[in-house]
């Protein structure tokens, strides 16, 4: 199943996930009290992908970061890609990362191993792309 929001169930507890230029935070959302917090400098955090204990964050020129959300008190950066041009939007099918590339492309980044993730596959565009969708073989760019 395929999860782009920044929510997600753990344990019965909702928990939202919420990007700020530099820093992934975990909030319960009623009563609104803060989890955990990630405060690496990854640029900006543009798009979150949530698949089972894994949240796929793109930032811009840092590429892909996959983090380890299955104790949404301590989050953990386990896995990283950096070779997606300017990495926007994410979409997770399967054991794949599909990442837009702002400066014109789709970019599969293998996921199956999270702590090794690899390119698997890349599609130019002529241009700027600014979204995705992907749906059973086809993907769409926005342009």
């Amino acid at each position: 199943m395929i999860k782009t929001t920044g929510i997600a169930t753990f344990n019965k507890v909702i928990v939202s996930l919420i990007l700020f230029a530099s820093a992934l935070c975990a909030q319960e959302s009623s009563g609104v009290r803060q989890l955990s917090l990630i405060d690496h400098y990854w640029g900006t955090a543009y798009h979150v992908a949530l698949n089972g204990d894994y949240a796929d964050v793109t930032c811009g020129n840092w590429g892909l970061k996959i983090l380890d959300i299955s104790d949404p008190t301590q989050p953990e950066e386990i896995g990283h890609f950096g070779n997606l041009g300017y990495a926007g939007t994410v979409i997770i099918e399967g054991d794949y990362a599909y990442v837009e590339d702002n400066n014109g492309g789709l970019r599969i980044v293998d996921i199956s191993d999270p702590t090794q993730p690899f390119l698997t596959g890349l599609y130019l565009t002529n241009g700027r792309s600014d979204g995705i969708a992907i749906q059973g073989n086809y993907s769409i760019s926005q342009k």
